[in-house]
C-alpha cells in the first residue's frame, strides 16, 4: 500500500501550477469506461415448438433453486393461442423448457384480444391486442416473490378497427405468487389496479384508423433496479420526426406510490422532471454516436466493473442496410452520466426490410432484443462475461430462432475519482491543515479546488465511494480515535458526518466492497491481529463484523475496490492473497516468498483486465510489478529503476483509459504521472513542482 509523502509549497502554488496545465488539457467527455466489450458468434438454444413468436421481447433471467437453474420470463405467442407473457425454466442456459413443471400455466398473461381482432368489450383498454413483458423484477420493497412486469402494452383497434400500425404504452402488472398469476384485463385507457400503464406520449390514442397511420407512443420498455428507484429505458415514437434517442424513466418504489399506483417521472433534458403519462422526454445519451437509430434499450449493473452498462441496437441510416449492439456505460442512473457509445465487437450484422422472402411487414436482423445474463450474478446484473441472448430473424414473421453469443469485457475503473468522469484525481494536503484536489482529465488537471482546512489532529484514513453515486467521498481520523467522513459531489462538501469513536488500537487497514452492494466498506486491524469489517452505506454503518485474527507479522499491503485483501509477512517475505465475499475469506493464494528489500508500493489493474496487479519497489530504486488474473501470477517484470529520490506516491486512472497508472513525487516537489499498459510505460507527464509543504494523501486511496 502507497504511503503519503513530502511534497508541494504553497496552496496558492499549487493553484497556479494545476490551473496552467487545466487550460492546455481543455475539458472534454469522460472516456468509456471499457477498454473492450466483444461478442463471439452466434449458439443455438433448444425451446418448445409451440412458443410460435419467441422472443419477442427482452428476455427475464431469474437465479432459481425451484428450477434449478434460471426461471425465465418472456414475450412470445402459443399454439392455439395468443400472444403474451411466457415462463420457462432452464438447467444449463442452453435448453429451454416451459416452467409447467413449477406450477406456470403456459402463458402467465395475455391481451383480452388477439393480435389481429378487435373486440367493442375492450377497444378503449391500453393493452387490447398485446402484453409483451420486457423485464420481470423483484420489488425490492416487498417479500420474496413479489415481482413487477414492466411491459409492451399496444392497441391495434382504433375505433374499433384492427390496423397494422400500434399505439404503444409502457405497462406495468403486479404478481404475489412469483409470476404464477397476474392481473385480468380492464376495459380503460388507463387499466386497473395492479395492471396499467405507467409511460406514455402527449398525443393520446386515437379513436379511428384515419388517425393510426404510423406506430406511435412510448415502446419496448425494460426495467433495472437500483435501491428502490425502478428505472424504465424505452423508445418514443412521436407523430412528427423522431430523433431515435433512447428515453429513461424512474419510479422510487415507496415515495412515488401513490394509492397503489406507480407514478413515473421521464427524463427531459437534465433531470427526471416530466410526468410519465403524457409527459415531454428527451434522450440520454451524451452524443449521437450510433449512425442511425437507437433501438431495443436494456440497463444492468457490471458488479466486476462496477458501472451500470446500457446495450442498445443501432439501426444504420448511413449507410442504410446495417446494425449493431453498441454499449454504454455510467457511475449513476441519478445523473444519467452515460459514455459515449461504442459498438459491441463482432455485433455488426445486414438488415433485411422486408424480412427475406416477405413482401411486407417485418425487418430481419441478427440481433434483436439483446438480453444479457452472468450466470453467477443476480438477476438484472452482469459479470466480465455471460452470454447476450436474441431474436435472430424476422420481428415481425415466423421465421425466428432464440440464439446467443458470449460476450467478454476488459477494463477497469478509476478509484479516488470524486466528479465521476472515470478518471483518479488527487488530494492534497499541506502542512497547515489545507485540503486541495486536482481533478483529473486524459492526463491534465482539468480543474484544482481548495476543500478548506481541518485541523491537523484530522489525518485523511481512504478515499472510496462510500455512496455509491460514482464519487469518492474522504474518510478522516483523529488522534483521539473519532472517525468521520465527508460525502463528496465532486469538489463539493455534500455532508460531513463524525461516525464513532474506535479505540486507538484498531486502524483503518483499506477500503473496498466487501459485500457486493456497489457501496464501499471500511477494513479494519487491530494490534493483536484481529480483521474487522464495517459494512457501509454512506456515512450509516450497515453491520460491523470480526473476519479472523491473523499474525502481526503479517500485514495488510493493500486492499482493492473489489475487497480483495493483499498480505505480506515482514519476516519471511511472503505474500497472500484473501478474495472475499462479506465477512467470508471465499479464496485464499499464496504466492511466495519475495526479499524483502521489495515492498509493494500500490496495487490496481494495470493491464486493463479486471484483475488488481501488484506494484514493488526496492531499496535500489528498482520498480516492479507483477500482473495478475485473479489469484493467479500472469507475468513479472521490472519496469526500470528511478532514483530514490522520487517516490512512488499512488496509483490510479489518471487518463481514463481503464489501466492504472502511477504518480510520483520527488524531494524537491516535482509531480509526475507514468501512463501504463500493463507493464509498459506508454507515456510520462510531469505536472511541475508544488514545494515541499503539500503531499498527496494515499492512504487507502487504492
Amino acid at each position: 500500500m502507497s504511503v503519503s509523502r513530502s511534497s508541494g509549497a504553497s496552496r496558492a502554488g499549487l493553484a497556479l501550477i494545476a490551473g496552467a496545465l487545466a487550460l492546455v488539457a481543455g475539458i472534454g467527455p469522460a472516456c468509456a469506461q471499457i477498454s473492450s466489450f466483444s461478442v463471439g458468434t452466434d449458439q443455438p438454444t433448444s425451446y418448445p415448438s409451440n412458443l410460435t413468436s419467441w422472443p419477442d421481447e427482452h428476455v427475464t433471467f431469474f437465479p432459481s433453486p425451484q428450477a434449478n437453474g434460471f426461471l425465465v420470463f418472456g414475450s412470445s405467442a402459443v399454439t392455439g393461442g395468443m400472444g403474451g407473457a411466457v415462463a420457462l425454466q432452464t438447467q444449463n442456459l442452453q435448453t429451454f423448457n416451459l416452467a409447467t413443471g413449477l406450477g406456470y400455466a403456459e402463458q402467465v398473461m395475455n391481451p383480452p384480444v388477439a393480435f389481429g381482432s378487435c373486440n367493442p368489450s375492450y377497444n378503449a383498454e391500453f393493452d387490447e391486442n398485446y402484453t409483451g413483458p420486457g423485464t420481470v423484477v423483484q420489488d425490492p420493497t416487498l417479500p420474496p416473490g413479489n415481482l413487477i412486469m414492466i411491459y409492451e402494452a399496444e392497441n391495434h383497434c382504433p375505433g374499433g378497427v384492427n390496423v397494422f400500425d400500434y399505439y404503444a404504452t409502457a405497462g406495468l402488472a403486479r404478481s404475489s405468487d412469483n409470476g404464477k398469476t397476474w392481473p385480468q384485463p380492464v376495459d380503460n385507457v388507463l387499466g386497473g389496479q395492479n395492471r396499467y400503464p405507467i409511460l406514455s406520449i402527449a398525443t393520446p390514442q386515437p379513436t379511428n384508423p384515419a388517425n393510426q397511420q404510423i406506430n406511435l407512443g412510448n415502446a419496448i420498455p425494460t426495467a433495472f433496479v437500483d435501491g428502490n428507484y425502478m428505472y424504465v429505458p424505452y423508445e418514443s415514437f412521436q407523430p412528427s420526426a423522431n430523433d431515435g434517442l433512447i428515453r429513461v424513466a424512474r419510479a422510487n418504489l415507496i415515495t412515488d406510490n401513490v394509492g397503489g399506483t406507480l407514478q413515473f417521472h421521464k427524463w427531459d433534458n437534465g433531470a427526471f422532471s416530466q410526468p410519465g403519462i403524457g409527459g415531454t422526454d428527451s434522450g440520454v445519451m451524451p452524443a449521437k454516436v450510433c449512425p442511425g437509430n437507437e433501438r431495443q434499450p436494456e440497463i444492468s449493473r457490471n458488479d466486476a466493473l462496477g458501472r451500470y452498462v446500457m446495450i442498445f441496437v443501432c439501426i444504420y441510416t448511413a449507410p442504410a442496410g446495417q446494425a449493431a449492439w453498441y454499449y454504454s456505460t455510467a457511475t449513476s442512473l441519478d445523473r444519467q452520466n452515460w459514455t459515449p457509445p461504442q459498438i459491441v465487437t463482432n455485433s455488426l450484422s445486414t438488415v433485411f426490410n422486408p424480412c427475406m422472402g416477405a413482401s411486407a411487414g417485418g425487418t430481419q436482423f441478427d440481433g434483436w432484443y439483446p438480453s444479457s445474463v452472468s450466470a453467477n450474478a443476480t438477476q438484472g446484473h452482469t459479470l466480465r462475461t455471460g452470454q447476450i441472448y436474441f431474436l435472430n430473424g424476422c420481428d415481425g414473421g415466423s421465421m425466428r430462432a432464440f440464439d446467443y453469443r458470449n460476450f467478454t469485457i476488459t477494463g477497469g475503473f478509476a478509484t479516488h475519482d470524486f466528479n465521476g468522469d472515470g478518471a483518479s484525481d488527487i488530494l492534497w494536503r499541506n502542512s497547515n491543515g489545507n485540503l486541495g484536489q486536482w481533478l483529473m482529465n486524459r492526463a491534465a488537471i482539468l480543474q484544482a479546488t481548495t476543500l478548506g482546512n481541518v485541523p491537523a489532529l484530522w489525518s485523511v484514513v481512504a478515499q472510496r465511494d462510500f455512496t455509491g453515486n460514482g464519487d469518492a467521498d474522504i474518510l478522516w481520523r483523529d488522534t483521539a480515535g473519532n472517525i468521520g467522513m465527508w460525502l463528496m459531489n465532486g469538489s463539493q462538501i455534500a455532508s460531513s458526518t463524525v461516525l464513532g469513536n474506535v479505540p486507538a488500537n484498531w486502524s483503518v487497514a483499506g477500503t473496498g466492497d466487501f459485500n457486493n452492494d456497489q457501496k464501499a466498506d471500511i477494513l479494519w486491524r487491530d494490534t493483536a491481529g484481529d480483521v474487522g469489517i464495517w459494512f457501509m452505506n454512506g456515512a450509516a454503518i450497515q453491520q460491523s463484523a470480526v473476519v479472523g485474527n491473523v499474525s502481526t507479522n503479517w500485514i495488510i499491503a493493500g486492499a482493492d475496490v473489489s475487497g480483495d485483501i493483499f498480505w505480506r509477512n515482514t519476516v519471511t517475505g511472503e505474500v497472500g492473497m484473501w478474495v472475499m465475499n462479506g465477512t467470508l475469506i471465499a479464496k485464499t493464494a499464496d504466492f511466495g516468498i519475495v526479499p524483502l528489500n521489495w515492498t509493494i508500493a500500490g496495487v490496481g489493474d494495470f493491464d486493463g483486465n479486471g484483475s488488481t496487479d501488484i506494484l514493488w519497489r526496492d531499496t535500489s530504486g528498482n520498480v516492479g510489478l507483477w500482473l495478475m488474473n485473479g489469484t493467479q501470477i500472469m507475468s513479472s517484470a521490472v519496469l526500470g529503476n528511478v532514483p530514490l529520490t522520487w517516490s512512488i506516491v499512488q496509483t490510479g486512472d489518471y487518463n481514463g483509459d481503464t489501466r492504472s497508472d502511477i504518480l510520483w513525487v520527488d524531494t524537491l516537489g516535482n509531480v509526475a504521472t507514468w501512463f501504463m499498459n500493463g507493464a509498459t510505460v506508454s507515456s510520462v507527464t510531469t505536472y511541475g513542482n508544488v514545494g515541499t509543504a503539500w503531499s498527496v494523501q494515499s492512504l487507502n486511496a487504492e
